[in-house]
């Protein structure tokens, strides 16, 4: 009797396992990747939320509202993600602009389609890509 003892896998079929592991990493990686960015962006979101809060207090208290990020909640994000700045020369009447802009050589300084993300005043929502360009798609908020 000649039975055949097995050795393990042959060479061949390695390569085709670590071919398809590349392949599903080349596909999953970069999707990951702009997930974390989107989900990201809440950091700016809730910053740029919370120092409109503090921005309408500042109104309330003082009758006027302020360039001087560190009395609205300073110039980082909660999680340290964005930059936050405030500008009130916008307008005549009493007004605000608030943005977020990624810090330089942060994991969201390579999110090209929302680079700035800007709440004024009224509520207002808007972004800017990495170009400067107005970003009217909604995809940010």
């Amino acid at each position: 009797m000649n039975s055949k003892i097995n050795q393990g896998f042959s060479l061949i079929e390695l390569m085709i396992v670590v071919s398809i592991i590349g392949v599903i990493a080349a596909v999953a990686f970069p999707s990951y990747v702009d997930s974390t960015r989107k989900t990201n962006r809440s950091d700016a979101y809730t910053s740029l939320s919370r120092s409109a809060a503090l921005q309408e207090r500042e109104y309330t208290e003082n009758n006027a509202y302020t360039n001087v990020i560190a009395d609205i909640g300073g110039a980082t994000s909660d999680e340290g993600f964005y930059t936050i700045a405030a500008d009130i020369s916008a307008c005549t009447v009493s007004c605000y602009s608030l943005s977020a802009t990624p810090i330089a050589g942060g994991t969201q300084a390579e999110d090209e389609t929302c680079w700035t993300i800007t709440l004024d005043h009224t509520g207002r929502k808007t972004s800017k890509t990495k170009a400067g360009a107005s970003n009217p798609t909604g995809t940010c908020w």
